[in-house]
C-alpha cells in the first residue's frame, strides 16, 4: 500500500448514510422543498455513500450553495458531512490550507464534527507536521473519547511518537487510550442491561458528539445499513407522524359522537364509553407486552402472561360490541360505519408497525453494542501492547 493510501485510510473509512435523517409528511402536506435542492441532496447522498476522499467535489459544492438557507434538520446533517467530504478531496490533492478553511465551517454540534477534527489532524500528518497532528489527536480523544476512530487516531499518534524515540510521551498516550477504552467497555455493560434508554434518547434526538458512549452507539446504528436500523428508524418516524394525525382525527370524530349522544342517542354514549375503555385496554396490553419483551429468561412472568391474555379477551369483547353499536353513531357523526372501521383499522396497523420497528431498532442497538465492545477491546489490546513495548524499552535501558 502506498504512503498516500495508507495515510488516507483513516479518511476513506469515514462513510455515512444520511437517509436516516430524512422524513416524510404523512397525514398532512408540509411546505415543499425546491426540486433543485432535492436534486442536489440526492447527488450528495450518492457521493457520501462512498469513501469521503473519493467523493465528487462538484455536486458537493453545488449542494452547499443550494442548501445554504435551508432549515431542515436533514440538510443540516448532510451539509456538514458534505463539507467534510469536500475537504477530504482537497486533502487528497494536497490543498491542505483550502481543506482546513472548509473544515472550520463544520458546526461543532453536528454528527460530522469528529470526522472533521480527525481529517484536520490527518492533514497535518500528511504535511509532515507530526507534532501539531499529535496535539490535535490528543484534543480529539479527550473530547470524543467514545469514538473508536478518535481513539484509533490517538494510537497512530502514539506509534509516531514511539518511532521518533519519544518513549515517555508515547507511553502516556498508550495509557490514555487503554484507560478510555476500558472505561467505554464498562459503560457498554450498563447500556446492554437497558437498551430502552438508548431507544428513548434516539427518538428524542438527544444525541451529542462528545464523551457519551450511548451517543456513539446510536450514531453507529444509524450510520449506514449494516445493522438495519436506518430503514426501521425512517419507517418509525413516518408511522408516528401518521399515527398522531389519524388519532387526532379519530378524537375529533369521538367528540362529534359525544355531541350526538347528548341529543338522547344512547348508542353514541355507549360507543364513546367503549372506545375509551378499548383505548385504555390497548395501552395496558402494550405496557404488558413491553414488560414481557424486556423480561430476563429467569423472571417469573406467568401472572403477567395471564393478565395479558385477559386484557386481549376484554379488548376483543369491546371491539365486538363497538361493531354492533357504531352504524347509528357513525351516521350522526357524519361518517359511515365502514369509514370509521377503516380509520380504526389503519390506526391499529400503524400501532403494530411502530411496535415492530421499535423492536427491530432495539435489536439493532444490541448488535451495535457487541460491535462497539469488540472495537474497544481491540483498541485496548493494541494500547496494552504499545504500553508494554514502551515499558520493556525502559527496562532494557
Amino acid at each position: 500500500m502506498s504512503a498516500m493510501s495508507t495515510k488516507m485510510a483513516l479518511i476513506g473509512a469515514l462513510t455515512i448514510s444520511v437517509y436516516a435523517h430524512a422524513g416524510d409528511n404523512a397525514c398532512q402536506d408540509s411546505p415543499g422543498v425546491s426540486g433543485t435542492l432535492e436534486g442536489a441532496a440526492a447527488a450528495v447522498a450518492v457521493s457520501l455513500n462512498q469513501p469521503l476522499d473519493q467523493a465528487d467535489p462538484a455536486p458537493l459544492s453545488h449542494y452547499l450553495s443550494a442548501s445554504a438557507d435551508s432549515s431542515r434538520s436533514s440538510d443540516y446533517v448532510m451539509r456538514n458531512y458534505a463539507r467534510v467530504a469536500l475537504a477530504a478531496s482537497q486533502v487528497r490533492q494536497g490543498a491542505f490550507d483550502q481543506a482546513r478553511q472548509i473544515l472550520t465551517q463544520v458546526e461543532l454540534d453536528s454528527p460530522a464534527a469528529v470526522r472533521a477534527a480527525l481529517l484536520l489532524a490527518e492533514s497535518y500528518r500528511m504535511q509532515g507536521q507530526q507534532e501539531v497532528a499529535g496535539k490535535w489527536l490528543l484534543r480529539i480523544a479527550d473530547r470524543y473519547s467514545s469514538d473508536p476512530d478518535a481513539l484509533s487516531g490517538l494510537l497512530m499518534a502514539a506509534d509516531d511518537l514511539a518511532e521518533r524515540g519519544e518513549a515517555s510521551t508515547a507511553l502516556a498516550v498508550y495509557s490514555r487510550v487503554l484507560e478510555k477504552s476500558l472505561a467505554n467497555i464498562n459503560s457498554l455493560k450498563g447500556l446492554a442491561e437497558d437498551t430502552s434508554s438508548l431507544y428513548q434518547i434516539m427518538m428524542e434526538g438527544r444525541i451529542d458528539n462528545t464523551r457519551a458512549v450511548n451517543s456513539e452507539v446510536i450514531q453507529r446504528a444509524l450510520r449506514g445499513s449494516r445493522f438495519g436500523a436506518v430503514e426501521h428508524y425512517r419507517n418509525l418516524l413516518q408511522a408516528q407522524r401518521q399515527l398522531a394525525c389519524l388519532e387526532s382525527r379519530q378524537e375529533t370524530l369521538r367528540e362529534k359522537a359525544f355531541e350526538a349522544s347528548l341529543s338522547n342517542t344512547n348508542e353514541a354514549a355507549m360507543v364513546t364509553m367503549l372506545e375509551g375503555e378499548a383505548t385504555r385496554t390497548r395501552a395496558d396490553i402494550a405496557a404488558m407486552e413491553a414488560q414481557l419483551a424486556a423480561a430476563n429468561p429467569w423472571d417469573e412472568v406467568e401472572d403477567l402472561q395471564n393478565s395479558l391474555a385477559q386484557a386481549r379477551e376484554s379488548l376483543a369483547t369491546q371491539q365486538k360490541r363497538l361493531q354492533e353499536l357504531r352504524p347509528a353513531v357513525a351516521s350522526q357523526a357524519g361518517m359511515t360505519a365502514e369509514q370509521q372501521q377503516a380509520l380504526e383499522q389503519r390506526i391499529d396497523d400503524l400501532r403494530q408497525q411502530v411496535s415492530s420497528d421499535r423492536d427491530q431498532i432495539n435489536q439493532a442497538l444490541r448488535q451495535v453494542l457487541l460491535s462497539l465492545r469488540d472495537d474497544y477491546r481491540e483498541l485496548a489490546g493494541d494500547a496494552q501492547l504499545g504500553r508494554a513495548s514502551m515499558l520493556q524499552l525502559y527496562a532494557s535501558n
